[in-house]
């Protein structure tokens, strides 16, 4: 039978020394960042994997290398560490009646440009004394609400998640980056069909813009020369800056980032970008909170042209934001 471990076998000195191995890369540097000897951390380590049951690090002479099962449970290891560390702040901050930090997840589109001008707009007692955002991917966004680790998040669509109430939901039309030296600058939009032959950098991200990206070119039956993919629209820009190809990102970051070299133009066609505010199911947002949600709205409706906002997350913007195109609809 296999035996069951409790919560009181755990000791955090061992999740520590764990994960300071890990990011350290070895027990040395591990050690000497956490002041203890190296001995001593080696003995964490054997009596936190004793504790487990299973070998977290493979050995091979001086180096250690983690494990397959080491690296799922240093995934587990890290979340739960944060969560203590936000718990003690949390203690002390309500012993000393110190109101709630914002803890906000968002996109990077968002994260970079839109978001912290919202952040500027809040009146002085709206704003806590420590606000913590955390730049991550979409799904990132929504796992880190439903967890209850952002009491906040503003993330990109399609969302329809059970346990995230939507806030609301904002369109705006994705734009066109290119260097300022190219010919295409001197229109006033560019069209998709002036892609043809010419290489283009854009998003990875098949599930949400890049999908609609797609859907545009086949739509106009276009088919670019080469294509440059990021993860992010910041790092879109400065590809299309380094002569990489003509970008096409999301209107937050063509927007909010000013890049030198780069000229920023609208495309001819309609390709939305959908984004909003999510928050954690049945939770009640603090004032501060609440204000930054409809700041948000104000900023994006200054900043995005074209920006449209939709009250709720209807079957139809779900639909378009997976998939949607239509090359009637002109910008």
């Amino acid at each position: 039978m296999i035996g069951v471990m409790e919560l009181d076998c755990l000791n955090i000195r061992q999740l520590e020394a764990f994960c300071a191995v890990v990011s350290a890369g070895s027990l040395t540097a591990a050690a000497r960042q956490l002041g203890r000897s190296q001995p001593a951390m080696t003995r964490l380590i054997q009596d936190l994997e004793e504790t487990v049951g299973f070998v977290l690090f493979h050995r091979n002479g001086p180096r250690i290398v983690l494990s397959e099962q080491g690296g799922i449970f240093h995934a587990e290891v890290d979340r739960f560490l944060s969560g203590c560390s936000l718990l003690i702040k949390r203690v002390n901050d309500i012993r000393n009646e110190i109101a709630a930090p914002f803890e906000l997840s968002a996109i990077p589109a968002m994260a970079n440009g839109v978001l912290p001008a919202a952040l500027a707009c809040l009146p002085a007692d709206l704003l806590p004394a420590h606000v913590h955002l955390q730049s991550v991917p979409a799904a990132q966004v929504t796992l880190s609400v439903v967890a209850r680790r952002a009491g906040l998040g503003i993330t990109s669509f399609p969302v329809d998640h059970p346990e995230v109430d939507v806030l609301w939901i904002g369109e705006a039309c994705c734009m066109v980056a290119l260097q300022e030296n190219d010919p295409l600058v001197n229109q006033e939009a560019i069209s998709l069909r002036q892609f043809k032959d010419r290489d283009i950098v854009t998003i990875a991200d098949r599930s949400r813009l890049r999908g609609r990206i797609d859907a545009a070119f086949m739509a106009e039956n276009v088919r670019p020369r080469r294509i440059f993919e990021s993860t992010a629209s910041v790092t879109a820009l400065s590809m299309a800056n380094a002569g990489l190809g003509v970008a096409i990102v999301d209107p937050a970051t063509a927007s909010g980032m000013s890049i030198k070299g780069i000229t920023v133009r609208p495309l001819a066609e309609r390709i939305p970008f959908f984004f909003g505010v999510i928050k954690p199911g049945g939770h009640i947002l603090s004032p501060g909170l609440a204000a930054l949600s409809e700041t948000l709205k104000t900023v994006a409706t200054q900043r995005l042209s074209g920006f449209r906002l939709h009250g709720r997350a209807s079957s139809e913007i779900i639909e378009e934001a997976l998939c949607g195109y239509d090359p009637a609809l002109r910008s």
